[in-house]
């Protein structure tokens, strides 16, 4: 076989699919990374760059036991390099050799380390947690609104979902209901616990509708008590009435709210809206 043009070699063309999975650890690392205070990101920095320096073959770095003086010189050195940053911060003298006693070779594990995604997204939900409130509402009020066009109380949604997320754009998927009710499958109805099916569930929310229509206070407080009236009325328990009325108003299996939160968001009308609409889909 006869070619005009001559190739030293094969062309070996990689896959990149095969390095989404490290692209995706390191944009994760950078995020974690990415709350570390100021200051000890700068340290982080520092300790990178001194490390990268002793990333060679035959570097002491990758000894099965590293030499305990070379690395107290090497976090010496990382310290007189930053002291100056340090002390132009105003931060105390015996920080950064409280640091340097901390960093202890025993601690360095031989095997690889492993980043872990889910307890990365467990620990921000704890820091949301125990977040400030108004600063909480202050961060998730974006994202609220990229889902919620109308004018909601927006406060009170945020104090619903700030326990119940790991990371801010889980907000989307947990309040998207509020807007309108998502296309839902009938057999949600259906609770063994709440001992609820389709049936009782129609008949259920047939008996509370004029409740609802007579209701004028539509906060939550008083809704629960009508509601508990009319549960102790007709001798049922409480979970055999909220669980039909939760799923007529917002369609969901899992919410951020009970039934009578989510009815105080959406107001009177279009709760009554929601209970008629889930009426007729199970008559059908």
């Amino acid at each position: 076989m006869y070619f005009e043009q001559y190739f030293p070699f094969y062309a070996a063309y990689s896959n990149p699919l095969l390095y989404d999975g490290e692209r995706m650890q390191e944009q994760e690392f950078n995020l974690m990374k990415s709350y570390y205070p100021q200051t000890v990101q700068r340290i982080q920095e520092k300790i990178e760059e001194e490390c990268d320096l002793l990333d060679y073959e035959g570097s002491r770095l990758y000894d099965e036991y590293p030499d305990k003086y070379m690395l107290y010189h090497l976090s010496c050195k990382i310290k007189e390099d930053l002291q100056p940053e340090m002390d132009s911060q105003a931060i105390r003298e015996s920080f950064l050799d409280e640091l340097v006693q901390v960093f202890d070779y025993h601690h360095i594990n031989k095997s690889p380390a492993v980043f872990d995604v889910a307890k990365l997204r467990w620990m921000n939900g704890e820091y949301i947690k125990k977040m400030d409130p108004d600063k909480f509402y202050e961060k998730a009020l974006p994202y609220m609104k990229e889902v919620l066009k109308k004018d909601y109380n927006f406060k009170k949604i945020a104090g619903m979902v700030q326990t119940r997320i790991e990371t801010f754009p889980d907000i989307l998927a947990l309040i998207d209901f509020f807007e309108e009710v998502p296309e839902y499958d009938s057999a949600m109805y259906c609770h063994k616990k709440m001992k609820t099916n389709e049936e009782t569930s129609l008949t259920v929310l047939k008996e509370v509708l004029p409740v609802l229509e007579e209701q004028e206070d539509y906060t939550n407080d008083p809704l629960f008590e009508t509601l508990s009236a009319f549960v102790k009325e007709h001798g049922y328990k409480n979970g055999y009435v909220m669980w039909p009325l939760r799923t007529a108003v917002s369609g969901k299996q899992m919410t951020p709210a009970g039934a009578t939160e989510i009815m105080e968001i959406i107001g009177k009308d279009e709760t009554i809206k929601r209970v008629k609409a889930a009426i007729e889909k199970l008559s059908k």
